[in-house]
């Protein structure tokens, strides 16, 4: 983003996938500066926009290990998985003052000022004050293994449609997803899908057409998380419904039924 550049903005590291899942990897030291104001992007594309009062290298830890009651910080790890899934890293950019500005003996936060104005204009997608289009699900315990109905009170409440409270998560249609006709479900989804060799329902857009699939939880050594095998009439579906590396949003909608779309 030559916009963030140009404004003081450096890449400082990348977040990909690793064997033991999500991790960030920075390039630079950073220190101990804050506030300070962080980003990430992909192929010049700012998905996300944040402010931390902490040092980054322990905000980005709590992306990267986010706990169950942290809903931002989990939202944003099931988007990173998702994104990363097709392949590559997405990059971390950040301003981070080096020497504290102030008016008279009165400290001025750089950050604080910058944040919001930087995120109703750059529109980041990720960013819940932004584009509503990957806002995420509350967060599933355990004991919620099949998504339940959600009363009309709890929706009206929300704001939310039904769909969209319903859990979902992003798939990037890398060259291997927008060919082969499967995709892999992240870990923290793996819950929502039924065991090894099962058979669930794909329903394609909005226009009701479906096809069957079969779960495989063989393919993702480590994890047990679903490879989801949809086949050749899949594959189709998704070249002539998608550009090479777009997005594709999975809704589960029960145990054995999945509905997948535009992000």
């Amino acid at each position: 983003m030559q916009e963030l550049r140009d404004i003081g903005f450096l890449e400082v590291g990348v977040w990909m996938l690793g064997s033991g899942g999500l991790k960030f990897e920075l390039s630079v030291p950073v220190g101990e500066s804050c506030p300070a104001l962080y980003a990430f992007t992909f192929e010049e594309q700012l998905l996300y926009l944040g402010k931390t009062r902490r040092p980054l290298r322990q905000r980005l830890y709590g992306y990267q290990r986010p706990g169950e009651s942290q809903r931002t910080n989990m939202r944003i790890h099931e988007l990173l998985n998702a994104h990363l899934q097709g392949g590559g890293a997405a990059a971390i950019i950040a301003l981070l003052p080096s020497v504290p500005l102030r008016i008279g003996r009165f400290a001025l936060d750089i950050a604080s000022g910058l944040e919001d104005d930087l995120i109703g204009q750059l529109n980041p997608p990720w960013n819940v004050a932004g584009s509503s289009a990957h806002r995420s699900t509350p967060v599933q315990t355990e004991n919620q293994r099949t998504p339940k109905s959600v009363p009309k009170r709890e929706i009206e409440r929300s704001g939310r449609t039904t769909a969209e409270l319903k859990p979902h998560f992003l798939v990037k249609l890398g060259k291997t997803y927008y060919n082969q006709g499967f995709f892999n479900v992240p870990v923290d989804y793996s819950r929502y899908f039924p065991r090894d060799g099962m058979q669930i329902r794909v329903i394609l857009g909005s226009s009701g057409t479906h096809l069957s699939a079969t779960v495989n939880r063989r393919a993702n050594k480590g994890t047990d998380a679903p490879r989801i095998m949809a086949g050749a009439r899949f594959a189709d579906w998704v070249k002539n419904t998608f550009r090479l590396g777009e997005h594709m949003r999975v809704t589960v909608e029960s145990k054995t039924e999945i509905r997948v779309a535009r992000a």
